[in-house]
Formats: structure tokens, sequence, C-alpha cells
């Protein structure tokens, strides 16, 4: 058996969709009013889940590194919360943030806006960011992400991997 691949950039190969939730194609339209690259894109997969207090420390890192960011928040992304943003965090950003349950990514990571991916370093994640040039912030949870985000960081070098723990702090430091 020889890996070949990826395809998904190639005329033939059909376009396919996970099915996990609904694209929401607003994100598309949002991403269209933001400056070429400038947005931080973010997105842990269809299946990572990580504790609330990681996501509101990612929450907060992404509001005080002052850049734009499209963040994907599927169901079940949070152990044992469904609203775990802060009341009024969206207001507070004045249109600075846009939030959705799912995204077209292969789409979102070829528009001219997004600057870098913050990625749970999945492979078929890891590979469209590649194949679009886009650099990627690494936070792997399991599996073959550990090894796929050393790779991004340390052998490819298109990459950073976040090494010393979730802290707003040191996510706004890393984006920046």
């Amino acid at each position: 058996i020889f890996p070949i691949g990826p395809f998904h950039k190639c005329d033939f190969a059909p376009s396919s969709s996970t099915g996990l939730l609904a694209e929401d194609q607003s994100c598309i339209s949002w991403l269209n009013t933001q400056a070429p690259k400038s947005v931080v894109y973010v997105g842990f997969g269809s299946i990572a889940a990580i504790k609330e207090a990681q996501f509101l420390e990612i929450a907060w890192g992404l509001a005080n590194s002052n850049h734009p960011f499209l963040w994907v928040v599927r169901p079940g992304l949070v152990h044992g919360s469904s609203e775990p943003l802060p009341d009024g965090f969206l207001e507070s950003l004045n249109g600075r943030g846009h939030i959705v349950k799912w995204s077209p990514q292969k789409e979102v990571l070829a528009h001219p806006s997004v600057a870098v991916f913050w990625t749970h370093s999945g492979w078929n994640s890891t590979l469209e960011s590649i194949c679009e040039g886009v650099p990627m912030i690494c936070m792997p949870c399991f599996g073959d992400q550990m090894a796929n985000a050393r790779y991004v960081s340390h052998v490819w070098k298109v990459g950073v991997q976040i090494e010393h723990g979730i802290e707003r702090a040191e996510i706004e430091r890393t984006i920046n």
C-alpha cells in the first residue's frame, strides 16, 4: 500500500463535507468584510473536546489578541457545557469575532483574509492548511495529532505548537 494524496484540490476529486453539521456559510460573508491575511481561523475538528476552563482561556486569548477571528464552536466541543461563552462576550468584540457551529473549512482556508489556522492538528486539517499555504497554531488533543503537530512545528516549520499551556496570555503572545 502506498499512501497518495492529498487530492482535495484536484479537479477529479469529489468535493465532500463531513456531514457532521450543516456548514454555516455566514462565515464566508463575514470573511469577505475582513482585511487580507488578518483573520485567525480556529477549528478543533469533529471529535476533539476541551475543558470549559480551556475554552474560556481560548476565548479571552482570542479577544485580547485584537485580531479578527472566526471560531468553530460545535456542539460537544466543551465537556459538560452547552453555552460556555460569558454573557456579552461577542458583543464586547464589536464584530471582530465570528462564531459558527460548523464551517466550510476548505473554503475558509482558501479565503484571502485568513492569516493563520489554530487547529487540533488532525491529518485532514493539517493537509488542507498546508495545501492552502496557511500557517498553523497547533493544539493537539490525542492520537496522531501529537506527531502531526510536531511535524508542522519542528520538521516542516509551517507553524508553531502551543506547548506552555492554554492560558490567555500565552495564546495572545502566540497569535501576535
